[in-house]
């Protein structure tokens, strides 16, 4: 095999390998764009829920900031979730649960879907305990 047959197979290799990041780039942000237009469609529908349209505006955030994490390996801080994520951690810890995979993300998501959809007729929240 010469020198050049080597160069060519690399090349092609790594050519294959870019257009597959691409693509896998391309449908993750179609995924993150189609989750955005939902949380947007929901945040309509239950806009007289605060606690909710809260939880979706933290949940786009960190949409936004885990696309900005996967682009850039230096990652940003965000004020509103930074606090949260790191008493997440902290309670993790504490409970001995540090590497069960649980995120931020995992957890706001768990609570918008316990909130009630109709707001309360009283002031305060109630959020569905029941698994």
């Amino acid at each position: 095999m010469s020198i050049k047959d080597s160069l060519e197979a690399f090349i092609n290799t790594m050519m294959g390998a870019l257009q597959q990041q691409q693509e896998q780039q391309l449908a993750l942000q179609q995924q993150q764009r189609q989750e955005q237009e939902q949380r947007k469609i929901a945040l309509a529908d239950n806009s007289e829920s605060p606690l909710k349209r809260d939880l979706a505006r933290l949940l786009e955030t960190l949409d936004q900031q885990g696309g900005k994490d996967k682009e850039s390996s230096q990652g940003g801080q965000n004020d509103a979730t930074d606090p949260l994520q790191s008493q997440l951690t902290r309670l993790l810890e504490s409970s001995g649960a540090a590497d069960s995979g649980i995120t931020l993300k995992d957890v706001l998501s768990g609570l918008a879907s316990k909130l009630p959809g109709e707001s309360a007729g009283r002031k305060g929240y109630r959020v569905d305990t029941q698994v």
